[in-house]
């Protein structure tokens, strides 16, 4: 079976919105609720120093939970 009209944007788009609105009233703030969560920084695997600190943050720290001691 084949969606005839690809929704998945609408969709996503529309669960956001609930979750924001939601957390916003149950926790009494306003805002993005992922705003600056997410980002996208260019990385030199040559600097090896650096890259290999990533690869731990990332494996350490998959669900955000700062167990790898960034801030």
């Amino acid at each position: 079976m084949e969606n005839v009209r690809p929704n998945l944007v609408r969709g996503m788009t529309w669960f956001h919105a609930m979750c924001t609105v939601r957390y916003d009233a149950r926790h009494k703030v306003s805002g993005h609720l992922f705003a600056g969560r997410y980002k996208a920084l260019l990385v030199d695997p040559e600097s090896e120093g650096h890259f290999m600190a990533l690869l731990n943050y990332i494996h350490l720290d998959p669900a955000g939970r700062n167990r790898a001691g960034w801030r």
